[in-house]
């Protein structure tokens, strides 16, 4: 089993492999169509996930719901980054884009959202970005 995602541990950032060194021990894992999850031992469970973020009629901002692949009884953290060569390809382009952020965000999903900096142009209809997910909490 491999993990290959990087934390947010307060300003730090800490590998996967470190939450193994401190007893954090995979125990059970998953891949569907929601994404892939491992849980560890001490009860942590780490989710991700790549997600295509569109606008029906263009906006401000292109989004999607993301459903967990497995729900969270305490989410501590969702973050997305969203694929610099699908940015590049909208309207407001790499120079547009602001921030990728995560909202409404319940123990079984979120909405993942990338928006558009002021005074740039909106996303045209039907555009999409592509993101990397990452959200960990207690199982």
């Amino acid at each position: 089993m491999s993990l290959e995602v990087l934390l947010s541990a307060g300003d730090e950032l800490v590998s996967g492999k470190l939450l193994i060194e401190l007893g954090a021990v995979p125990i059970k894992d998953g891949v569907g169509a929601n994404g892939q999850w491992v849980e560890f031992e001490n009860g942590w469970l780490i989710c991700t996930r790549t997600l295509v973020l569109s606008t029906a009629g263009g906006g401000s901002n292109v989004s999607a719901l993301w459903t967990f692949p497995k729900s969270f009884s305490s989410l501590y953290y969702v973050g997305a980054a969203p694929d610099m060569n699908t940015v590049n390809s909208t309207t407001p382009g790499l120079l547009g884009a602001g921030q990728c952020a995560p909202s409404n965000e319940t123990g079984s999903d979120c909405t993942i959202a990338l928006y558009r900096c002021t005074g740039a142009a909106n996303f045209g209809a039907g555009e999409s970005v592509t993101a990397r997910c990452l959200a960990m909490g207690k199982a």
